[in-house]
């Protein structure tokens, strides 16, 4: 996650001597019902995010829609940043240029670095030098990065294929990133690789764009590599390092929001097109309160907020009532819709990135309650879908979590049959519900081995 990302609270030594005595009992220790009664868990406290893009600007991107269609996405995550979140856009092609770096205090900050994007990002450069963007980067580090009470991230946006303007050779140049990265210890990259060619070419001997992006970039800064096929996924992307960087947990399905008594605020995103595809209009679209009242634009109350474009519409909930929340097309078809719930309980976890063999492979999830500074009672039943990567998707292996006396879940990871978990690539998501309550929470998966 990156030291700026987490402030952790303050808990009693008692915590690590805790966690270091579940590694050495393995799986001689206690039957899992009677092993972990855990001291109260350290939170995650998601502070306000410095975000800096690293924008492609060369002509990786094809012409037409596709071009408008990147532009939009990225006005799409400004849209649904937050409240001193400070958003800095950076393009590069032979060279790295500043388009916009604001901090966000209201929403004509918002229109300001939307307006940036329109007008300084082309896609039309002749060369992909991505080294001079993370030089501009190290060398203005301070101007980007707020420090101490901000968490840092960096989105970089390219097929990886990297290629300097002569006379620089492409060894300089990955020498360049390489170094530039140990001068930008702690901040996690969030990096996003386009297109199915180019991104598999060797610039280097064992080096493409794909190994650039996910294995020299992403990975050792704790970040995460997306590959995209075409800029449609884009929005989805941005809307995962969303998830990502706040510690937002999803919703319940892509158009029913349950909303409970700390919801404070609903952010969906509907796509209404896609390059060369029309999806939706705004007339089709149709929001149901838990009254099973029904609004479209523009008859709507003074609590919802309805901002109309090109590519989507972004509407906007506050103060939603309890219940549950629909937004659905008239036509029946189904919409293509991102969301964010603002919630004052989410869920938190802690998984190990990999575990030993012989070890009792314990889980702890907890509810965190931001008014109460600590963790919540709220009774909800607490599942995990469990399985080997290969074939997680399909499957239905559930595991069930144990509440202890501080209101800490613990699960231990057991196989379809109980037996001995075999070594290998496994994902774990965590679920949290209480349906008399509107309560729903929901991890991203979750890898480890």
């Amino acid at each position: 996650m990156g030291q700026y990302r987490e402030r952790i609270v303050k808990t009693e030594f008692s915590l690590i001597f805790f966690l270091l005595m579940l590694s050495v009992l393995g799986c001689k220790g206690k039957p899992p019902e009677e092993v972990v009664k855990p001291p109260p868990v350290p939170e995650i406290e998601y502070l306000p995010v410095d975000y800096v893009f690293l924008l492609d600007n060369s002509g990786s991107i094809p012409r037409g829609e596709p071009r408008v269609f990147a532009r939009e996405a990225i006005k799409a995550f400004v849209e649904l940043s937050e409240i001193n979140d400070k958003i800095s856009l950076i393009a590069f092609d032979e060279d790295a240029r500043l388009l916009v770096s604001r901090v966000i205090q209201s929403q004509s900050d918002k229109d300001f670095i939307k307006n940036a994007v329109e007008e300084g990002l082309r896609f039309d450069g002749q060369y992909t030098d991505i080294s001079i963007a993370f030089l501009y980067l190290t060398e203005n580090r301070q101007n980007f990065f707020r420090g101490t009470g901000y968490t840092p991230a960096v989105i970089l946006i390219s097929d990886g294929k990297l290629q300097p303007k002569p006379p620089r050779s492409v060894n300089n140049a990955y020498q360049q990133i390489i170094n530039s990265l140990n001068n930008l210890s702690g901040i996690p990259f969030y990096t996003i690789g386009l297109g199915e060619t180019a991104i598999y070419e060797d610039f280097l001997p064992n080096i493409s764009g794909l190994v650039l992006l996910r294995d020299k970039i992403a990975t050792p800064t704790s970040g995460h590599f997306y590959h995209i096929r075409s800029v449609d996924a884009l929005i989805e992307t941005y809307f995962n390092i969303l998830h990502l960087t706040k510690g937002i947990s999803e919703v319940k399905g892509k158009y029913m929001f349950w909303v409970d008594e700390s919801t404070k605020r609903i952010s969906a995103l509907v796509l209404k097109k896609k390059p060369n595809r029309d999806i939706c209009t705004t007339s089709d679209i149709v929001i149901k309160d838990p009254g099973k009242r029904k609004f479209a634009y523009p008859n709507i109350p003074a609590n919802i907020r309805w901002v109309q474009g090109n590519y989507y519409d972004l509407i906007t909930i506050d103060g939603p009532s309890l219940g549950k929340w629909q937004i659905n097309l008239r036509n029946g078809r189904e919409l293509e819709i991102f969301s964010i719930l603002k919630r004052l309980i989410n869920l938190r976890f802690k998984v190990e990135k990999s575990y030993w063999d012989n070890e009792k492979k314990i889980v702890l999830a907890w509810l965190y309650d931001e008014r109460r500074k600590g963790l919540s009672d709220v009774p909800c039943e607490m599942t995990a879908k469990f399985d080997k990567k290969e074939r997680f998707k399909e499957s239905h292996h559930y595991i069930s979590f144990k509440k202890a006396e501080n209101d800490v879940y613990v699960a231990v990871l057991k196989s379809h049959n109980e037996l001995k978990i075999s070594p290998g690539d496994y994902v774990l998501q965590i679920m949290a519900k209480n349906e008399e309550k509107y309560f729903y929470r929901l991890t991203e998966p979750i890898e480890f081995n």
